[in-house]
């Protein structure tokens, strides 16, 4: 992680912003050519459209556009579509299920936060990534997400444009942020410190319950020891860590290594491959964190083709 080695090696505030500001720079001129697009999620507005269903198999499908992934730093700007609502005829909206990247602060602040710490693996900051943004968005719960982002109505079908606009800054503090906050931060971090991410929509899947609209990440990286490693890293539905009396001290991110990231994206977008891995918490021993397996699995799909009969309501969670 050569930028956290440069990170470490400053000695004032300015240099640190100096050194920030340079490298997202950087990272956006590379997103903005390689992605080509100002849109993360659901291409629906806020009002109504009619949409073509599709019948294939007795079921009902729609044609609603999705960038279910963002390869790399996800700059300001962008709109984040992270759900979408339908009457059940073709009519589909997002409900004010949107928003925009206005702020890259936290990056800053996640710097000055980790500049001192002892991180002796990427595993270590996937921890103080995920610790930091509970911090940032909050855990108590003091604002409805969708009173935050409520719209409101001109006539019966038709909304208002929003008087004050939708911002990923408007979760700082509420404890209502979900997983595509808590992916896009985390996927924006990561590509800062030298980690290639890229920021997944699909679903997940836990043993005897429905799949559900999901938010993840995909990542790449060299070990120290010079070894390629890909994995799946969900910072929103995160493990307990335990000590050896079952004490909770924690949690942490879910991670599944993969045998090549580019074969899982792949599979996230054709919606034909799903990631399954074993449920787990850690327990600390000593200096170790040892996985404790459970009985049961979660899975991770794309979700490229949406059934009408199950999409009155569709959100990440």
């Amino acid at each position: 992680m050569d930028f956290l080695d440069e990170l470490q090696c400053i000695e004032s505030d300015e240099e640190l912003i100096e050194l920030v500001k340079a490298s997202i720079n950087k990272l956006e001129v590379i997103s903005k050519f390689r992605n080509r697009t100002d849109l993360f999620g659901f291409k629906v507005s806020f009002n109504p459209e009619d949409y073509h269903i599709l019948d294939k198999n007795t079921e009902m499908y729609v044609n609603v556009g999705l960038r279910c992934v963002y390869d790399g730093y996800i700059p300001r700007g962008t709109k984040v579509c992270y759900g979408l609502s339908s009457n059940g005829i073709g009519m589909i909206k997002n409900n004010g299920m949107y928003y925009i990247i206005d702020d890259d602060s936290y990056i800053y602040d996640f710097c000055r936060y980790i500049k001192d710490k002892n991180i002796m693996y990427e595993e270590d900051l996937f921890e103080y990534i995920l610790h930091f943004a509970k911090k940032y968005f909050g855990t108590i719960n003091n604002r409805n997400r969708e009173d935050m982002f409520q719209m409101i109505l001109k006539n019966e079908k038709v909304y208002h444009d929003p008087i004050k606009e939708h911002k990923l800054s408007d979760f700082k503090g509420k404890g209502n942020a979900m997983c595509s906050e808590y992916s896009i931060m985390a996927n924006n971090i990561l590509n800062i410190f030298g980690i290639e991410s890229c920021a997944l929509i699909g679903q997940i899947k836990r043993e005897n319950e429905d799949s559900e609209g999901h938010a993840f990440n995909i990542i790449r990286f060299y070990s120290r020891d010079g070894e390629k490693i890909s994995a799946l890293i969900d910072f929103a539905s995160s493990v307990t860590v335990f000590d050896m009396d079952y004490n909770v001290l924690g949690d942490s991110p879910f991670v599944i290594y993969l045998d090549n990231a580019e074969d899982a994206i792949d599979g996230i977008i054709n919606d034909d491959q799903a990631i399954t891995s074993e449920e787990y918490d850690y327990m600390v021993v000593g200096s170790s964190m040892v996985q404790l397996f459970k009985k049961s699995t979660r899975e991770y799909t794309g979700c490229s083709k949406l059934i009408m009969k199950k999409m009155s309501n569709v959100k990440q969670k």
